[in-house]
């Protein structure tokens, strides 16, 4: 929960500051840079999803469909890990064609969660 609440706070923080500076600086218009909030919705949605999902496996009887549901909540962990680490780099982009290899990184990530 802690951590849902830190991106909910914290990281919403960063990103205004990130979106701030992207359409300020690189001069990029400003739904180009929406991919952030975006990114950040998912990441959100993910950490949630992993909060009730612990208590459901932790109650739920061993069996079979119990270790298939543990390995999917183990990619979800694992890739919601990877999308944060990207929202949380402070490296901001300093041209355009680092803020594109940024976006696809991002997008990609998200693009995994989503489905």
């Amino acid at each position: 929960k802690r951590s849902s609440e830190f991106e909910q706070g914290g990281m919403a923080l960063h990103i205004t500051t990130k979106l701030d500076y992207i359409q300020n600086s690189l001069k990029v218009p400003w739904i180009e840079a929406q991919f952030l909030k975006e990114a950040l919705a998912i990441l959100i949605k993910c950490r949630t999803m992993l909060q009730y999902s612990y208590v459901l496996a932790f109650y739920v009887e061993r069996s079979p469909p119990l270790e298939i549901f543990e390995e999917n909540q183990r990619d979800l962990e694992h890739n919601t890990e990877l999308l944060s680490g990207l929202l949380e780099d402070h490296n901001m982009p300093k041209s355009e064609e680092e803020l594109v290899a940024t976006k696809m990184k991002v997008n990609d990530r998200g693009s995994v969660l989503r489905h």
